[in-house]
């Protein structure tokens, strides 16, 4: 059966926006993306000034926050608390890694050692010494 131009375009279009969604879904739910909150439409805003004040400062230092929500203990941040947000803003993190850390800490419970994360794939022992710099396990 042949389909003319106009309808190629339009399956190609359609194969793209279901494509694109299935990888979305798939995303939130590694926690890669965070997802709409609850009855809410969902603010890049909201993000963008969550992540800004992190990445700075995490390049000043250590960080000290009193918020009891906060997952930063002792100015670090703990892996046990930290979303994917939280991951994806420490230095050398990106969106799959900040995926599969919360992945292995949901199969294998809590983190007791900083060390257990060289257990994640894309986890070396460089990138686990950089982070030893940022980051606890409590």
């Amino acid at each position: 059966m042949l389909f003319t131009p106009a309808e190629r375009r339009l399956l190609t279009l359609l194969a793209l926006l279901l494509s694109s969604g299935f990888a979305l879904t798939a995303l939130r739910q590694v926690g890669c993306l965070p997802g709409p909150p609850e009855g809410a439409a969902y603010d890049r805003g909201q993000r963008d000034a969550r992540v800004r004040p992190v990445i700075a400062e995490l390049a000043s230092g250590p960080v000290v926050r009193v918020a009891a929500h906060t997952p930063f203990v002792d100015g670090y941040l703990d892996v046990n608390r930290a979303d994917s947000l939280d991951l994806v803003a420490l230095p050398g993190i990106g969106p799959a890694l900040a995926g599969r850390i919360l992945v292995f800490r949901r199969e294998r419970g809590r983190v007791d050692a900083v060390d257990e994360l060289r257990e994640v794939n894309g986890i070396g022992e460089k990138r686990l010494a950089d982070l030893k710099r940022y980051v606890v396990a409590r």
